[in-house]
């Protein structure tokens, strides 16, 4: 048991450094830039809702970036 979960966090680390493919670097990268122009402009205008989830939004993005694999 202990062998499978150190092969599935090695292979997960593998996969941590390859590059992000072209694709998915674009949606991670949109929806980083979008999420954090609307947290910024819903901080001072628009219900805190609104904040919650660009913020959101923008996590989801950052996550993407960093783990998507082909």
């Amino acid at each position: 048991m202990k062998q499978k979960i150190k092969n599935k966090v090695q292979e997960a680390a593998e996969n941590y450094t390859k590059p992000t493919p072209n694709f998915w670097r674009k949606v991670g990268d949109s929806m980083l830039i979008i999420g954090t122009t609307i947290a910024g402009i819903s901080a001072f205008t628009m219900p805190p809702i609104v904040t919650v989830i660009a913020a959101g939004l923008t996590c989801i993005g950052k996550v993407i970036t960093n783990f998507a694999t082909e």
